[in-house]
Parts: C-alpha cells; sequence; structure tokens
C-alpha cells in the first residue's frame, strides 16, 4: 500500500496529504495516485471536502503559452478502464473558459468526452461541464463532436464532474447528471504542457 492510500485510509488531515503530494515529482504523484483503490479514490473526494474552491488556473497555470495544452492524469472508480487523461486548454480569445477532452483506452467507443469549464459561482465548487463542447477545434486534438450522439450519449451527455483541490497539481472530482450523484469519482495528477 503505497504512503498516499495510508493517508487516505487512516486520520490524515486534507493539508496533510496535499503537502505529500506536493513533495513527490509528477511521476511519483501519478504513481501513488494511480495505485489507489476505488473505495481510497472516494474517500479521498470526501477527505478533501472545504479545502479552497478550484480555479481555472489549477488546470492551466497562468505563466504558461496560451496555447499550452495539459494532461492532466487520472485514475477513476469505474470496474475497467481506470486510468485515462483529461487534456486541458485555454479557449481561444476567451479568459473565462477552459476547453478539453477525456482521453482513454476505450475512446474509440465513447468518443472523446468533450468539455468546458467555466470559473466557479460564488460559494459553489468549480464543475466541468460536459453538456457544452469548445467552440471550434484544437490542432492535434480529436475532431470535436457533441456527447448527445452515438455511445457518447451514454456516457458524457449532460455529465458535470465537481472538482475539489488537493494541492497544486492535483485534484479530485465526482461526476453527477444534473443533482444525480452518478457514485464515480476520480483523482488528476497535473501533467507537463505540450
Amino acid at each position: 500500500m503505497s504512503h498516499l492510500a495510508n493517508l487516505i485510509n487512516g486520520d490524515a488531515p486534507a493539508k496533510t496529504i496535499g503537502d505529500h503530494l506536493v513533495s513527490l515529482s509528477v511521476d511519483d504523484r501519478t504513481d501513488e495516485v494511480r495505485s489507489l483503490s476505488r473505495k481510497a479514490v472516494g474517500d479521498l473526494y470526501r477527505k478533501m471536502t472545504g479545502q479552497r474552491p478550484m480555479t481555472l488556473d489549477d488546470f492551466v497555470p497562468p505563466s504558461l503559452p496560451s496555447d499550452a495544452r495539459i494532461p492532466h492524469l487520472g485514475i477513476n472508480t469505474l470496474p475497467v478502464f481506470r486510468t485515462f487523461e483529461k487534456h486541458f486548454t485555454r479557449a481561444t480569445n476567451r479568459e473565462d473558459e477552459l476547453w478539453g477532452y477525456n482521453k482513454q483506452q476505450n475512446q474509440w467507443i465513447t468518443g472523446p468526452g468533450y468539455f468546458v469549464v467555466h470559473p466557479a459561482e460564488e460559494g459553489s465548487e468549480l464543475f466541468i461541464d460536459y453538456r457544452a463542447v469548445p467552440g471550434e477545434d484544437i490542432p492535434g486534438w480529436p475532431k470535436r463532436q457533441p456527447n448527445e450522439v452515438g455511445v457518447s450519449k451514454l456516457v458524457y451527455a449532460g455529465m458535470q464532474d465537481d472538482m475539489r483541490f488537493i494541492c497544486d497539481g492535483v485534484c479530485v472530482g465526482k461526476a453527477r447528471k444534473g443533482n444525480k450523484d452518478l457514485g464515480q469519482y476520480f483523482v488528476l495528477v497535473r501533467g507537463e504542457a505540450y
């Protein structure tokens, strides 16, 4: 069991978990996160209640060029296809919006799962919104497609991911459709820009 899993399973507060992850390289963070059990991922989400609200800068730091693409390496609580990536970039000509898609093994079936992210409203958590797609195609990314067609409709249509901050470069999320909690959780580790 990894040190991160021990912290989650024990009584470690959110700050201790965040401090541990910040002390690791991106590769080691990713390894520890991707070794978590399905239960530990859900427990981690609950432990992060009350953390500071996430911002767009947590996904795409302002120090990066405006056209930077950032992979966030993840693990989820699904029974199969647990590892995946969410890629983010700033919206063209908009400072208050990020665009992104999901990269995963079964993408050829489910589609790229495009999404949009806006700043959180006062008193709310930031969420990733699959009800909207980017306003244009992004060079080097899969062709945009709506989430309401084909198999994508079963997976992404109407979905929103509520996000919680863990530490710089690491966050945890929970999927929902409207007010219905889907019982699916995931953790993301920000990778290197390309």
